[in-house]
């Protein structure tokens, strides 16, 4: 992470008062863009994506769901920020609380941006960027690393299961609502000249 990377997020924070959880720019350490920002998941998408990859890259609907429309290159109002690095505001935190330690496998991330876009708005900047280094060795292909995919599967459909049990399965009119103005707003701003930046989204630094 670049050192004024904290400071720079904290600057806009300032500037933007309505902002009240802040991710930047994410890239693995070739420097490839990790787009880990997403819309709110629902139960049908989760499980096309786990038992059909290739439909759902090839149809379009991953690169929806990821976002992809924003460039990654300005600053977006996202539903579901990346969750290695976020900047929570003070008051935020106070009324919507931390991560809640009943969700495992990024399901913890989309519940607290839940809660947080009842009271503020979620954003992400693409001018600082952040580094995020593999989870696991790749040459790691022993019987051990398989006991670990499959309990981090494990605890991703238990933690499915206990968010969509919270929040709802197939009818979700806050999930719609909240997809349906970022993708909106995307569509707004790839209207935008190139070098235009959308009123709001300047970044200090």
């Amino acid at each position: 992470m670049p050192l004024d990377a904290v400071a720079r997020m904290v600057a806009y924070m300032e500037q933007h008062p309505d902002v009240g959880l802040l991710a930047p720019r994410v890239q693995d350490v070739d420097g490839r863009l990790q787009p880990l920002c997403s819309l709110l998941p629902g139960p049908l998408e989760l499980l096309l994506g786990r038992c059909f990859p290739l439909l759902r890259r090839s149809s379009g609907r991953l690169a929806r769901y990821q976002l992809h429309a924003g460039g990654y290159s300005r600053v977006m109002e996202v539903p579901v920020p990346p969750g290695c690095c976020l900047l929570m505001r003070v008051e935020t935190v106070l009324r919507a609380g931390m991560f809640d330690e009943r969700f495992l496998q990024r399901f913890d991330t989309v519940d607290l941006a839940r809660r947080t876009a009842c009271i503020a708005r979620t954003v992400f900047v693409p001018h600082v960027t952040v580094l995020r280094h593999p989870a696991r060795d790749p040459a790691q292909a022993s019987a051990r690393g398989w006991r670990r995919r499959s309990a981090a599967l494990w605890w991703r459909c238990v933690s499915a299961w206990r968010y969509f049990d919270k929040w709802g399965w197939l009818r979700d009119t806050e999930r719609d609502r909240i997809n349906a103005r970022a993708l909106r707003q995307l569509g707004q701003a790839r209207r935008q000249p190139d070098g235009a930046s959308p009123a709001g989204t300047d970044v200090a630094g």
